[in-house]
């Protein structure tokens, strides 16, 4: 595993990455797919992501790539993938917060609605 980007939409970060929406050289949808490939290839070694929701981030990125097609993005990173820590609660995905009881099954890891931060971020 090499710890460069080689990828350049990896590599443009947030910033160059909104350049690349504006410009339309990259689709949100195209930018999902670079992420979910990295999370595939690298997750197994690095288990960084507790779920992926990759049902409800294509339906995102497609919706996000309808609006940037219309000129209506809500913002200028409208699009861009996002990972969202398991402390905070997203519905439908496991959450365990850190905390041992959840992470062992104990409680219901399972929230069924979405912290204000994960829904403001979708």
């Amino acid at each position: 595993m090499t710890s460069e980007f080689t990828d350049p939409i990896v590599a443009s970060g947030v910033v160059g990455l909104a350049g690349m929406f504006a410009t339309r050289l990259v689709t949100p949808v195209q930018a999902l797919e670079i992420s979910l490939s990295r999370i595939e290839q690298f997750n197994g070694a690095l288990n960084a992501f507790l779920a992926v929701d990759h049902e409800g981030a294509a339906r995102d990125a497609e919706a996000s790539n309808r609006r940037w097609a219309a000129g209506a993005q809500r913002s200028l990173i409208d699009g861009a993938p996002i990972a969202v820590k398991a402390n905070i609660a997203v519905e439908g995905l496991p959450w365990h917060g850190g905390l041992r009881p959840i992470a062992a099954g104990s409680l219901n890891g399972t929230p069924s609605v979405s912290w204000r931060c994960a829904k403001r971020a979708r």
